[in-house]
């Protein structure tokens, strides 16, 4: 639980150093960019304890986020069961279940939303938002239709850990619903 302290401090730090700079919507864009960047690289190169720090974190700052700044809402409710189904996912073993493998590539999957964001918000009719679009859509489409349904499918496909995954298979739903609403945008 400290980690995840920890990892929340860092992201409430640098969300306030960036609304120094830039908008409230935009700092947090950056923020939300720099944890799925920094999970990337968790995914490659670090441990599922580092994982738990930054990911475990950040999903505690952004739901301290909207709490705080924004309107209950239905999409706000879905961000509240994403990051609490997925700090449950966490709390099982790395090595029994493949949360660090579906985090790691459900937050790669995110990076090209963030750039496309940044162009809506700076350059909404410039062309880097309609390559951004692009690359969004095959990116975050092919990884969450292709590769996250084999990632699901095999850890679904166990009897002993399919009660304990349960509660995290809508987040799969969401991410085919959000990849298939991308697709046809």
């Amino acid at each position: 639980m400290e980690k995840t302290l920890l990892g929340f401090v860092s992201y409430k730090i640098l969300n306030y150093a960036l609304e120094k700079y830039t908008t409230k919507k935009l700092a947090m864009n950056y923020t939300a960019m720099t944890h799925a960047t920094s999970a990337g690289i968790v995914w490659l190169f670090g441990t599922p304890t580092l994982m738990i720090c930054n990911s475990g974190g950040y999903f505690l700052f952004d739901m301290y986020y909207l709490f705080k700044n924004r309107k209950f809402n239905f999409m706000n409710l879905l961000y509240y069961y994403h990051h609490t189904a997925f700090l449950y996912y966490m709390s099982l073993s790395p090595v029994k279940y493949n949360w660090v493998n579906i985090l790691g590539l459900g937050e790669v999957s995110n990076l090209p939303n963030y750039i496309v964001y940044h162009y809506l918000k700076t350059d909404p009719t410039g062309e880097q938002l309609k390559k951004w679009k692009i690359v969004q859509k095959v990116w975050y489409g092919s990884m969450r239709i292709i590769v996250a349904s084999i990632l699901t499918y095999n850890e679904m496909n166990h009897p002993e850990r399919f009660w304990k995954v349960l509660p995290v298979l809508p987040l799969y739903g969401f991410g085919l619903l959000w990849a298939g609403f991308m697709i046809t945008q």
